[in-house]
């Protein structure tokens, strides 16, 4: 099925793509998006990064 979808000869439904990305253990979007879990990794690290320093910065400035 894989090949068939690679050669655009088959279209999979909604569960087979599903289907796949469990197998594969994957993010569904990673099927049609390069590096997609990567970039969701790298955002969310950056996100985190920022929120601890925010954090840091509001007690310093309440309880200092």
């Amino acid at each position: 099925m894989i090949g068939l979808m690679e050669a655009g000869k088959a279209k999979p439904s909604f569960d087979m793509i599903v289907s796949l990305a469990a197998a594969l253990e994957v993010h569904p979007a990673d099927l049609f998006l390069r590096n997609a879990s990567s970039l969701q990794r790298e955002l969310r690290s950056q996100l985190e990064s920022q929120l601890v320093a925010d954090i840091h910065s509001v007690l310093e400035r309440n309880f200092s």
